[in-house]
């Protein structure tokens, strides 16, 4: 039986050969592990190449979690959670800690560097798109949605659409009651006054009627 192979060097770890689903994780080849001792990954979960997770003081995958290529996951060395069946699109950060910058110091190599180190959590079956940034000591909630390019500043709630920098709320996750879909609905503001407008745009640019998950009902 051929194992995947994991190299241990001082505080790193890092994969460079395939994973063997059957063995456990997913873990595919070039992801760097910073404390693999404080690293918990479910074994229905999978990593994709060239991640790097850090463990920091703590970080846990849960089941059926998917980390897409080039994540960053506990940048800072907190505590992060990543919640059953959440997905992270390629090149999103998840932050963990981040230097004190009550002081000037900022590099980890100076004698007076002091890092904040929190707690962040992703909830189940949220989605976090490409490149976007959850800072430190923020919760994203159940089933929530984190659009591409965010950068996430405040606590996201279950079911909510949050685009932008600063991310806000620009929608929400729905379960249509009569076909069992979700769906997303959104708000008026973020679709502009003029939502026929933005209704032709997608026609337009997507050569639908109106963008994939949009409710009739908006609010």
């Amino acid at each position: 039986m051929i194992e995947q192979t994991i190299r241990t060097m001082n505080d790193y770890a890092y994969t460079d050969s395939p994973p063997v689903a059957h063995l456990g994780p997913q873990i595919h080849e070039h992801v760097v592990m910073l404390k693999p001792h404080r690293i918990r990954i479910a074994a229905s979960a999978r990593v994709d190449a060239f991640c790097k997770l850090e463990g920091g003081i703590a970080l846990t995958i849960e089941d059926m979690v998917h980390v897409a290529s080039f994540c960053h996951i506990n940048a800072g060395g907190g505590h992060v959670t990543l919640g059953e069946h959440s997905g992270y699109a390629s090149h999103v950060v998840i932050c963990g800690g981040m230097p004190d910058l009550g002081r000037l110091s900022i590099c980890p190599q100076e004698a007076d560097y002091q890092p904040v180190r929190k707690k962040t959590m992703i909830g189940i079956y949220a989605f976090i798109g490409a490149g976007a940034i959850v800072l430190p000591g923020l919760t994203v909630g159940d089933f929530a949605i984190v659009s591409a390019g965010a950068v996430v500043t405040h606590d996201v709630p279950d079911y909510a659409v949050v685009a932008g920098v600063p991310a806000r709320i620009v929608g929400e996750r729905r379960l249509n009651q009569d076909t069992g879909a979700w769906q997303i609905v959104y708000t008026r503001r973020s679709l502009g006054e003029n939502t026929e407008e933005v209704r032709a745009g997608f026609a337009e640019r997507y050569g639908v009627e109106s963008p994939p998950g949009f409710a009739e009902d908006y609010a």
